[in-house]
């Protein structure tokens, strides 16, 4: 009984240590970069815009990359102006950069006079929202792309229900990656 029992703790391990590693960024070498995504918005006449979000992932030469995601419900208006948040992050392949893509899950709101509402995210919430950068991605570049939401122009109105129609403008910034160099 005790030798089964080891042998379970065992395998739990194994399995338990295999499965995170996928989760560990691959080492530093010249076939990957530093990709951060970073969440900002412009002001709004509403309270608050919350977006549930799940994952975000980028396509890099045809293939999906999940990130390390800060999952969770994220108020746009409180990154309004200057501020901004890493929402994901990851070393990845160098190669070309197609889309980024936001996963949301089901508690989207929105706070208008003091009374929040549903708001409805796209019918491509499952695969999530693509944002298309056509960016060739090169070693001893950190890659910083900054999703700056426009809440105002986001939410569209349809009657009694609010609507999320997601205008978002991708800008990239770029640092040398001196870690690289050495």
């Amino acid at each position: 009984m005790k030798i089964k029992i080891l042998l379970l703790v065992i395998a739990v391990l194994f399995l338990g240590f295999y499965s995170c590693e996928e989760l560990q960024d691959p080492p530093i070498d010249k076939n990957h970069v530093s990709l951060f995504i970073r969440l900002t918005d412009l002001p709004s006449e509403v309270e608050e815009v919350n977006i549930d979000l799940l994952v975000v992932g980028v396509i890099v030469n045809d293939t999906l990359h999940s990130l390390f995601t800060n999952a969770g419900i994220y108020n746009l208006l409180d990154y309004a102006g200057d501020t901004d948040t890493i929402i994901g992050s990851k070393r990845i392949p160098v190669g070309y950069l197609s889309q980024i893509r936001l996963v949301l899950g089901n508690n989207n709101t929105i706070k208008v006079n003091g009374e929040y509402h549903d708001l409805k995210p796209p019918s491509a919430s499952e695969s999530g929202l693509k944002l298309n950068v056509q960016k060739d991605l090169e070693y001893g570049i950190i890659y910083t792309y900054l999703l700056d939401f426009d809440a105002e122009k986001s939410i569209v109105q349809a009657g009694e229900k609010y609507l999320l129609k997601p205008v978002i403008n991708v800008i990239s910034q770029t640092v040398a990656d001196t870690t690289a160099l050495k």
